[in-house]
């Protein structure tokens, strides 16, 4: 048997934590403090010509009030909006208050505190930390709810009165939308610089840019290299940042963890009928799903990525010997002409263009016989454009240097840039491949483009 409870009685260095947050934020005129406990901070808030009140249901925490702060404490259950408090607040305080609520009322607790907030809603929250961690009761009396969390292994939460355990993106979705932008830069500030403790390492910093003319930080580079592409490009859910034309944030991603796609085995069985490949490259192949379904169907398919999270976190049939990290604007490892059948898959607009010309020269080097090429191009809506290394994306483009497109050019650009005297464009067999292959596999490539080209050396 363990023991858990809170020591110190409602007390803390309120002072210290209120300090660091006007250094960040300003100093508001008004604040709301929801589950505020023993009312330490809304008092504190007070003390420093802050009007304040602070939300809690706990009667004991009321009666047991630190000195000073029972005057400004609202008994009401922030679960149960309306919230029992008049007008709006500069800012709305959560300080451990959302593992403490039942999953089913998150998005009503946030709906409400974001009629309440002005200008920033705070939110620091005791997450889970791995996918183990994972967790939430259902909602029911406290007796079935010890049941579930002993069944399930998760008593140790209950303890401390936590019943919705989830990841910290989890909760940045939850919270996030296109009149509150979640300020990654400053819950950075916050946990970094100003040193406040490792449990704070998830704290939501959400600021109203719907009632001011408020410029949200890009969050784009200025120059995209290797580790642009790390697991919020390819596996958690919206996590690249990007600003819409309206300049508010919104996120992108791949979002798929197991780097699944089912289309493969189609794509590789038309490939076979078509190619008859039995030496295969593929340029940037992400995190090697198109190696394992070639070596399923008896290809000897290896290939390479720059992103280490890629390499590091293949998929999981892609053995570790088949993929390697390069760069493709390095020099290619392999011998000329060493590959009858190179893929290049939703590469060639990752490219800037001052780096495409090597890596052309490079593609043709290593291909002996064909070369399959499927690049993203504008489509009805959109137009060409060009990023260039060290300067900032324009706004109107950052939804697509999300996906880490620097280079959207037309079909008949692409083919100039990579026809030459020794390759030339097989028209017949692309037709041949698209008359085969299931559309359901290939449907995001038909809206781009798909290009082969044949070698004419005899």
């Amino acid at each position: 048997m363990k023991e858990f409870g809170y020591r110190q009685g409602g007390l803390w260095n309120f002072q210290s934590l209120l300090d660091k947050f006007i250094e960040l934020l300003g100093l508001p005129e008004t604040l709301l403090d929801a589950g505020c406990g023993c009312g330490g901070f809304p008092a504190t808030a007070n003390n420093n010509g802050i009007k304040s009140v602070g939300l809690e249901f706990s009667q004991y925490a009321i009666d047991h009030a630190i000195l000073g702060a029972k005057k400004c404490i609202v008994k009401g259950d922030v679960e149960q909006p309306p919230w029992p408090v008049e007008g709006q607040f500069d800012w709305i305080t959560f300080i451990d208050v959302f593992e403490h609520l039942f999953e089913d009322r998150v998005d009503q607790v946030i709906a409400e505190a974001k009629k309440k907030a002005k200008k920033y809603i705070i939110a620091k929250i005791c997450t889970a930390q791995h996918p183990r961690e994972v967790w939430a009761a259902k909602r029911a009396p406290y007796e079935q709810v010890i049941e579930q969390a002993k069944r399930e292994g998760f008593e140790w939460l209950i303890a401390s009165g936590h019943v919705c355990s989830e990841m910290p993106e989890w909760w940045i979705n939850k919270f996030e939308d296109s009149n509150w932008v979640h300020r990654a830069d400053l819950a950075e500030k916050l946990r970094r610089i100003l040193h406040l403790p490792e449990d704070w390492r998830t704290t939501i910093i959400l600021e109203n840019v719907a009632q001011k003319n408020v410029e949200v930080p890009s969050p784009m580079p200025l120059t995209f290299t290797s580790d642009y592409y790390d697991e919020n490009y390819f596996a958690k859910p919206k996590g690249k940042k990007y600003r819409r034309s309206n300049g508010l944030l919104d996120g992108w991603s791949y979002n798929n963890p197991q780097a699944e796609y089912l289309g493969c085995k189609n794509i590789v069985e038309s490939w076979k009928k078509v190619f008859q490949p039995e030496k295969m490259l593929d340029v940037a192949t992400g995190r090697g799903t198109m190696l394992a379904y070639a070596r399923d169907a008896g290809i000897n398919a290896v290939g390479f990525d720059y992103s280490e999270y890629a390499v590091k976190n293949p998929y999981p049939r892609c053995k570790p010997e088949w993929l390697i990290k390069h760069d493709a604007t390095d020099p290619w490892p392999y011998p000329d002409q060493s590959f009858d059948f190179v893929t290049v898959l939703d590469f060639c607009e990752h490219l800037y263009t001052e780096d495409l010309p090597f890596v052309i020269k490079e593609l043709h080097r290593v291909a002996s016989k064909h070369i399959f090429i499927q690049t993203a191009i504008p489509g009805n809506s959109d137009r060409e454009y060009v990023l260039e290394k060290n300067k900032p994306v324009p706004l109107e483009i950052e939804k697509y240097a999300a996906a880490g497109h620097l280079t959207l050019l037309s079909e008949a650009k692409w083919e100039e840039l990579l026809e030459d005297e020794q390759w030339m464009r097989r028209r017949d067999l692309e037709a041949w491949f698209k008359a085969i292959t299931q559309k359901e596999a290939i449907a995001n490539w038909l809206l781009n483009s798909i290009m082969v080209f044949g070698s004419e050396i005899k």
